[in-house]
């Protein structure tokens, strides 16, 4: 495991490429959401619903489980799917949401996540929810959600009602992608003379739930691809000119550790943990391992699955 010297660390950038965007749209139904992620170069579409039989020339999969969600999900890890695809596309998030606590229902045994003991079903499908969401985004990947738009009246006094337009997304779900998108975006559909005209909403109306970390960027833009990008381009550039930040056409990330096979790790523990006993530190090691795991085990029965902790310990080992 190679571990980045925090001397050598690199100020952020803001960057016009859309691979390190995370964006949420949503919107009426049939109003372009799907064809505008159809529109997105080395774009790789989870559809979980059906919505690009009408699309030509778009690289989608149907994801009817959440299983099978997880393992698409390895696959993206592989650097010649990484050449491949540049952004990944859910839609719909909602669905997604739905499978994901199907599927800790069933790891559990119950028909309900109510079902869950303690109230621990709901803080299990947050967790694999916000998990695989996280994956994607650590790889590297830009990440679309789509949805479908909600209308709900509201009433603000005895007289007055009025409607206020967000996500279909089930409010935990909601607190997940609210902490991880860059911009909530609204399609708006207006009719003149029968022909329409849609608009990206991306600032929060009294009607309208919308937003961006984009400080400058355009409160309305014609909806496509090319117009949204177009758009933050020119915000960054104001941004830049505004105040003084560093923009870069293409983004990179700085990864603090990158996995190597688990057959390295071991033989280095194993090498590791020789010269330590010869050097009378075993207990210092172990006493470190109960530490990091939260029980007594050698180190040959630390399981694949605790590799990021085992690489921990290894450092320790180093530098003990």
């Amino acid at each position: 495991m190679a571990i980045l010297n925090l001397l050598d660390l690199q100020p952020t950038t803001i960057s016009r490429d859309l691979r390190d965007k995370y964006i949420l749209l949503y919107g009426p139904a049939k109003c372009g959401k799907t064809s505008f992620a159809a529109q997105i170069p080395n774009n790789l579409i989870f559809c979980f619903e059906k919505g690009v039989n009408f699309l030509p020339g778009v690289f989608a999969v149907d994801v009817p489980k959440w299983v099978e969600f997880k393992a698409l999900l390895k696959q993206l890890e592989k650097d010649e799917i990484k050449q491949k695809f540049k952004t990944v596309t859910i839609d719909t998030v909602s669905l997604a949401y739905d499978l994901c606590t199907q599927y800790i229902c069933s790891q559990n045994n119950v028909k309900t996540v109510g079902d869950i003991a303690y109230g621990k079903g709901y803080a299990l499908v947050k967790d694999e929810f916000t998990n695989s969401l996280r994956q994607i985004s650590m790889l590297g990947y830009g990440i679309v959600l789509i949805t479908h738009a909600k209308v709900k009246n509201v009433k603000i006094d005895d007289d007055t009602t009025v409607e206020i337009a967000s996500p279909n997304i089930p409010d935990r779900a909601q607190d997940v992608v609210n902490a991880l998108v860059d911009i909530i975006g609204y399609i708006d559909v207006s009719y003149e003379d029968g022909t329409a005209t849609r608009t990206l909403i991306t600032r929060g109306t009294p009607n309208i739930i919308a937003g961006s970390r984009l400080k400058y960027l355009a409160p309305r833009i014609p909806f496509g691809y090319d117009e949204l990008i177009n758009a933050i381009g020119e915000a960054i550039e104001k941004q830049a000119k505004i105040d003084g930040a560093k923009v870069v056409d293409k983004g990179t990330m700085q990864k603090v550790i990158e996995k190597r096979p688990f057959e390295e790790t071991l033989a280095e523990a194993k090498e590791l943990w020789t010269k330590l006993v010869s050097e009378g530190k075993a207990e210092l090691v172990m006493a470190e391992v109960e530490s990091l795991f939260g029980e007594s085990m050698k180190l040959s029965e630390i399981p694949e699955s605790k590799q990021d902790i085992f690489e921990v310990l290894i450092e320790d080992m180093r530098s003990m």
